[in-house]
């Protein structure tokens, strides 16, 4: 992705990351994505149900990549970060927001995975 999408590379750069080398998605570091799940309630379920859902990642899991819809997208990433602060038309299409999580997965809960970075790396 980040080789065809310079302003993407771009934004990930300025936050400190940097690409991995991997060349197809389910790769990383070039060893096979342990586990690539698709779940179909990010596209209608609420918050709640969608905070369940992270809740129930299993603690060895360092990152998760949650790709959804608004609302709900925005609002779980408000709620989640400790100052609450909304743009208030949400994150845009293709809108990434970053949150560190400050404990297991399981003990996520609104206020406690602090938001690190937004914004939306187009083409």
């Amino acid at each position: 992705m980040l080789e065809d999408n310079p302003r993407a590379r771009r934004f990930y750069e300025r936050a400190g990351w940097a690409p991995d080398g991997a060349r197809k998605a389910e790769e990383r570091f070039g060893v096979r994505a342990p586990e690539v799940r698709y779940e179909p309630g990010l596209y209608d379920d609420g918050i709640g149900e969608v905070l369940d859902l992270l809740k129930g990642v299993p603690d060895e899991v360092g990152t998760v990549l949650l790709i959804g819809h608004n609302p709900t997208v925005s609002a779980l990433s408000t709620m989640l970060d400790r100052t609450g602060v909304r743009d208030a038309e949400g994150l845009r299409t293709s809108g990434i927001a970053v949150h560190a999580r400050d404990g297991d997965w399981s003990t996520w809960a609104p206020g406690n995975a602090r938001l690190i970075t937004t914004g939306t790396p187009r083409a």
